[in-house]
């Protein structure tokens, strides 16, 4: 949620405002690392607060990192590569970053030999989880859209922000 470069929440939301591609990236840096500091420090306290015994097995096994896993874990980092240079130097939408996450499942899911029956099903499980997410999606893109074409959401816009207008930018 405070990354500066989250597709959705910057990204996607930047360019429906108009906004310039990464504007206020340093301000979003700040609150990050405001964020991690805080979030560090009350992980920290919660531990020493709740220390538990270290149990040690006298045959811990210890497998290694598979061929397989290194490939998908590989190709998982390649994407986001791909996605952070599709998005600065060939305007990416949603479209097109959909399009990358689902080829990388499929081709995840045949590596790591969950079949296509597999890799189908699991897609379908991860479908259901997003149906909510969709709907709720769907049903603010269409009241931005009602407020748009009956030409109230400036004038709603205006009497949100004007009690605002004396305010320093970064308060407001």
């Amino acid at each position: 949620a405070f990354s500066p470069i989250n597709p959705f929440a910057v990204v996607i939301a930047q360019k429906e405002t108009g906004l310039a591609f990464l504007s206020g990236s340093g301000f979003r840096l700040v609150v990050l690392f405001i964020a991690f500091a805080v979030w560090m420090f009350l992980i920290i306290r919660y531990a020493n607060k709740n220390k538990v015994q270290k149990l040690i097995e006298k045959n811990e096994l210890f497998e290694k990192v598979s061929i397989r896993s290194i490939i998908i874990l590989t190709l998982v980092g390649i994407s986001f590569v791909i996605l952070v240079i599709g998005m600065m130097k060939f305007d990416w939408g949603f479209n097109e970053m959909s399009a990358e996450f689902f080829a990388l499942g499929l081709l995840v899911g045949l590596i790591g030999k969950l079949g296509v029956n597999g890799t189908i099903e699991t897609y379908i499980e991860g479908f259901k989880e997003l149906v909510f997410a969709a709907m709720i999606v769907g049903f603010a893109s269409s009241i931005s859209l009602i407020l748009k074409q009956g030409m109230i959401i400036d004038s709603i816009i205006y009497g949100l922000f004007t009690p605002m207008q004396y305010l320093p930018k970064s308060l407001a």
